[in-house]
């Protein structure tokens, strides 16, 4: 019995003696002491979440850049509507004679034509105006004959006075032919268009007025008619 007493005692002391002392880990935040430790035997790559010395891979985008947003190359000078198929100018003057058969001059691309009237008319105003020049410059060697004028664009001019405003080949012509009798008008009008533009003026300017003329007086009509048109 006493042999178990004294085992007993020893178990006891076994078991209430105390443990070892576990000593803390080197470098462990949560133990060391700061002020002991030595900051030129600390290396800062040692410690979670530093990122000394340390050479991370450089990542590029993650998502390749959209075509549609890229800068355009300036040399590319393409239409981004597809090419129109362009009218073929022979198939477009047999399309405007056919609508104007009576054109003898005409542009398909302005949309300028006359008759072979409007032709003679406008030949004749210019006939006018060269006849002008040669009477000045019988008085000055200086003055040369004008230059010749684009007959489709005259005659053009002819044929809106007639189909436009009402105005037959005649009057066109006595009222070309009265303006140039005026000091002011023969040098300020030199075109059917001109004479177009300034036409109701002239019917105002040139009238004739009780102040500069007798009542009584009658002048001699203006007969004088180009050939190759009806008045």
């Amino acid at each position: 019995m006493w042999k178990n007493s004294k085992q007993l005692r020893r178990a006891a002391r076994e078991s209430y003696k105390p443990k070892r002392k576990i000593s803390p880990a080197k470098n462990d935040p949560l133990t060391v002491d700061p002020s002991n430790i030595d900051p030129s035997t600390v290396d800062p790559s040692n410690f979670d979440g530093s990122t000394v010395d340390k050479k991370l891979p450089i990542r590029g985008a993650m998502i390749d850049p959209d075509p549609s947003v890229l800068k355009p190359d300036p040399s590319d000078k393409r239409s981004s509507c597809p090419d129109a198929s362009q009218p073929d100018p022979q198939t477009a003057e047999q399309d405007f004679l056919t609508r104007h058969p009576d054109a003898v001059v005409f542009s398909a691309k302005k949309r300028q034509w006359g008759s072979q009237e409007d032709l003679v008319c406008a030949q004749w105003i210019w006939g006018r105006i060269v006849s002008l020049y040669e009477q000045a410059a019988s008085y000055d060697g200086e003055i040369t004959r004008p230059k010749e004028p684009n007959w489709t664009a005259w005659t053009n001019d002819v044929r809106t006075m007639r189909m436009l405003d009402g105005r037959t080949h005649r009057q066109i012509c006595e009222m070309f032919g009265r303006l140039q009798r005026d000091s002011f008008w023969v040098k300020n009008i030199m075109s059917p268009a001109k004479l177009r533009e300034k036409w109701d003026e002239l019917v105002i300017r040139l009238g004739r007025s009780p102040a500069q003329r007798c009542v009584n007086h009658i002048s001699e009509p203006d007969t004088e008619i180009p050939p190759g048109f009806r008045g």
